[in-house]
């Protein structure tokens, strides 16, 4: 392991330590060390030996996790996700003809509403017309009547 990588793994073994195990004091206790400082110090760690990985791997480390930061189900988890996420794409995109489609049908139906209230408007305008010829006739007819008789 390079450098880079032993302190890579020292910060996670402290986090899985923490995070699994209730402490480096209890995961120590585990693999049968009085402390896991070695492996886990900021300056100069000491490299891993297969021994220390077997002891972690009975305890149910993740050792994917433990070198690289991710575990196996991490990446299981990440790659369910990116598929989901195609899938939520494509339903979205096979699903946008259909909405455009009620959309345009919607906007229709608002036109058409504007046009049948307009044309009500004129209709009840016509009415109104109607209605003051229809009492002119009526007046005209009854003042006739009077007159003829």
């Amino acid at each position: 392991m390079e450098e880079f990588q032993i302190k890579y793994f020292a910060e996670n073994l402290k986090n899985i330590a923490k995070n699994d195990f209730g402490g480096v004091g209890k995961l120590a206790e585990l693999v049968g060390l009085q402390n896991l400082s070695p492996y886990t110090k900021q300056k100069n760690p000491i490299e891993p030996s297969a021994k220390f990985f077997f002891k972690l791997a009975k305890l149910n480390v993740d050792i994917n996790k433990l070198l690289t930061g991710n575990s196996f189900m991490d990446k299981e988890v990440s790659i369910r996700l990116e598929l989901i996420e195609k899938e939520i794409i494509q339903v979205k995109d096979s699903h946008k003809a259909e909405i455009n489609a009620i959309k345009a049908k919607l906007f229709d139906v608002l036109e058409e509403n504007a046009n049948l209230k307009e044309k009500a408007e004129k209709l009840e305008a016509e009415k109104e017309v109607l209605l003051s010829r229809v009492s002119a006739f009526n007046q005209t007819v009854s003042t006739k009547t009077l007159k003829g008789t």
